[in-house]
């Protein structure tokens, strides 16, 4: 009948680890009659993978990239001296790796992952092999601390004067400021500003947003995409009108930390965007550069929650402008901006830690990071991103619904 139990357990389980601690847990299993086994190895593994294809002509052509960062295995039952049979009854064959400390966060996305494991196999004569794998989240600790351009202000100025088929006269003006460029999911881009309009049309809607800009690499060649991580919006500005922005939040949901640091073949970056939308003509953009991290700015902590939560899930939101009155008669209607590529509430089914986690009075990080404050985690904003695109052989198919999680912070503000 084989074995009626064939589970690994990560004890104690973590929502992440970081490089350089350990990864504990045992196989469990139980047969109720004598199995044939030659032996069962648990291996511990770390790899990134990058796939995509773009047609040429009638032809399509497949680029591909891979990295194994660690690959580990343990014997940890061999049938040698029970010729090959193991008897009834229930086992636990316990297991401990520590991860290298020169790994990348874990990652997924629809050309793009980086993932971690721990798989066991049981290697079963005359019979399919037994296996069974768990995935793990891990976050490289990227401190802002050590990055000197995460102190900067982010500083939006700029004017340009429309004249397309929507026949704008006169400047759009756009002025933002942020206090920092350095901040960690959880945290709010408190941005502070005004856009004025100084054409004759009426301005369909402004907004301010987070975006992933994510580079994947091969030897041939590079690709780049986009993703709206965030976004905050105001309707209708009027021709003359003056759109302030005081004190507006922009929240940041949990999303890997830039860079994407030791991974070779994906980067990753993150840009703000201040935007006024004109009909289907024309759109005034400006943008800076954002750093996300893991361990926050030093100068910061006294805004945190003690009891962290899970961040908000990213989205679209409508503030209430000041100095501004929408024009809501039937000829102008606000309008929304589109939702094409915004972040849905991701798939939390298959993981221990659905929904809202549990308040922490204690890090779960290593001591040496006992000065920061607890964080919490929460699932990646765009949940499994994956939908099965890159698992093309079977030694790592069955990523299914993991959504990697990240730490994240809860300010009081």
């Amino acid at each position: 009948m084989g074995f009626s139990t064939f589970l690994v357990v990560l004890d104690p389980e973590l929502p992440v680890y970081v490089p350089g601690q350990a990864v504990n847990g045992y196989l469990k299993v139980s047969c109720h009659e004598e199995v044939s086994c030659r032996n069962i190895t648990v291996t511990i593994k770390g790899q990134s993978k990058v796939h995509w294809s773009e047609k040429s002509g009638k032809s399509r052509r497949h680029y591909r990239a891979e990295e194994l960062y660690f690959r580990h295995p343990v014997l940890v039952w061999s049938g040698e001296a029970s010729g090959n049979n193991m008897s009834p009854g229930s086992f636990k064959f316990p297991f401990s790796f520590i991860l290298p400390r020169d790994i990348p966060s874990s990652f997924m996305s629809h050309f793009g992952k980086v993932v971690y494991q721990v798989k066991a196999e049981a290697d079963l004569p005359w019979n399919f092999d037994k296996s069974h794998k768990v995935f793990f989240s891990v976050n490289f600790m990227y401190d802002l601390n050590m990055d000197p351009l995460a102190t900067i202000p982010m500083v939006i100025q700029k004017e340009d004067t429309l004249c397309c088929c929507c026949c704008a006269q006169g400047p759009i003006e756009m002025n933002m400021r942020a206090q920092r460029s350095g901040y960690v999911p959880g945290e709010n881009i408190v941005v502070n500003g005004d856009v004025v309009n100084n054409s004759s049309s009426t301005v369909e809607y402004t907004e301010i947003k987070l975006i992933q800009v994510i580079t994947y690499i091969t030897k041939s060649k590079q690709k780049q995409t986009e993703r709206t991580v965030q976004r905050v919006y105001h309707p209708l500005l009027g021709p003359g009108r003056r759109d302030e922005w005081a004190s507006v939040p922009l929240p940041i949901p949990a999303v890997p930390a830039s860079h994407l640091k030791h991974c070779n073949i994906i980067t990753i970056d993150y840009i703000f965007v201040l935007l006024a939308k004109f009909g289907t003509c024309r759109t005034m953009k400006a943008k800076v550069p954002v750093i996300l991290g893991s361990l926050p700015l030093q100068n910061t902590y006294s805004s945190f929650l003690i009891q962290p939560s899970a961040a908000e899930f990213g989205g679209t939101t409508m503030t209430i402008p000041t100095n501004h009155t929408p024009n809501h008669s039937p000829q102008h209607s606000p309008v929304v901006p589109p939702h094409s590529h915004l972040p849905s509430a991701p798939s939390l089914t298959a993981s221990p830690y659905s929904g809202d986690p549990p308040p922490y009075t204690e890090s779960f990080l290593p001591e040496e990071f006992r000065d920061v404050p607890p964080p919490s985690y929460a699932s990646c904003v765009f949940g499994t991103a994956n939908g099965g695109r890159l698992d093309d052989d079977a030694e790592d198919s069955d990523t299914g619904e993991f959504a990697p999680r990240y730490l994240t912070y809860r300010t009081q503000t």
